[in-house]
């Protein structure tokens, strides 16, 4: 049994999507190779992680127990990976973006908790103007 860390970031985006094609969108990869990692995890692991139905996807009981050492596991991961890159690259601070109505609603929303993740000691302050001023 080889689990990686895409099984694991895969399974745990598409539980908290709900929707294996949402959780496609956000990693940004096709639905069928979401669709294949989950399975080769479930089959790994010797249990269904997921219920599919018409309107998406939901927890098993194995598969909410499971998603939380999946959480632990990746955050373990970043925070290693980050740690000897701390103070070499300064990833601490500020980061002020200005950005439409729209780029909020869309996609803002989808990568903020994962930057804010990846990135704990940076704090994200976030404009929202209207395009011309943008643009000056």
């Amino acid at each position: 049994m080889t689990i990686t860390l895409k099984q694991l970031d895969y399974f745990i985006a598409t539980a908290e999507s709900g929707q294996v094609s949402h959780a496609a969108v956000e990693l940004n990869i096709s639905q069928s190779a979401v669709t294949a990692a989950i399975k080769t995890l479930e089959a790994d692991l010797g249990v269904r992680l997921l219920e599919r139905n018409h309107a998406g996807v939901r927890l098993t009981m194995e598969g909410a127990r499971f998603l939380e050492h999946a959480r632990v596991i990746t955050g373990a991961v970043a925070a290693a990976v980050r740690s000897p890159l701390r103070d070499r690259k300064g990833l601490a601070g500020k980061l002020r973006l200005g950005m439409t109505y729209t780029v909020v609603g869309y996609y803002m929303s989808r990568h903020y908790a994962r930057f804010r993740k990846t990135y704990p000691e940076i704090e994200v302050e976030v404009l929202e103007l209207p395009r011309d001023a943008l643009e000056s």
